[in-house]
């Protein structure tokens, strides 16, 4: 069963990965009015969990029977530098967050501001999440943080604040 959970975990992961085509509806001049909870797809060209969202390079962890699975949000670096433009990550600066309980029903949690947690860092990728939950509540994340690679501490799960 376990294998089975990891397998599928695993393939949704890639799944995610494979990314998306909504580069029309990313523009950083709106205001942002993405729902919490993701919204039906409109479209067959899009990321199969969050189509309003570019997100890569995802990572996940369970906690009490709930799945979190963080990604880089790329819609920063095509925002800044447009579909045809040099990824850099330079602009990369916040992680994206869902869950699911059930591997069919997703939450959009929003994003994780990695420039606040890291003032030290320029740009953020390919996070990666560490389950150990210490006794305040938070949790450990990892991620290359140009130019260091330093964990970040705070509570990466919805409804913990960080101290």
């Amino acid at each position: 069963m376990k294998r089975i959970k990891l397998f599928t975990a695993a393939l949704l992961l890639a799944a995610i990965s494979a990314g998306n085509d909504v580069w029309a509806l990313s523009d950083s001049r709106k205001k942002d009015t993405r729902p919490v909870k993701s919204p039906q797809f409109f479209s067959g060209n899009a990321n199969p969990l969050l189509d309003f969202i570019f997100v890569a390079d995802p990572t996940s962890v369970e906690y009490n029977g709930r799945l979190y699975v963080y990604g880089t949000n790329d819609t920063q670096q095509l925002d800044s530098v447009g579909k045809d433009g040099k990824n850099t990550y330079q602009y990369i600066h916040s992680l994206v967050m869902l869950s699911t309980d059930d591997m069919v029903n997703w939450t959009y949690h929003g994003l994780i501001e990695v420039k606040v947690l890291s003032p030290w860092g320029i740009a953020s990728w390919a996070p990666s999440i560490v389950s150990r939950v210490e006794s305040d509540g938070k949790t450990y994340a990892g991620e290359p943080v140009h130019p260091r690679i330093r964990p970040l501490q705070g509570s990466f799960r919805p409804g913990c604040r960080d101290r």
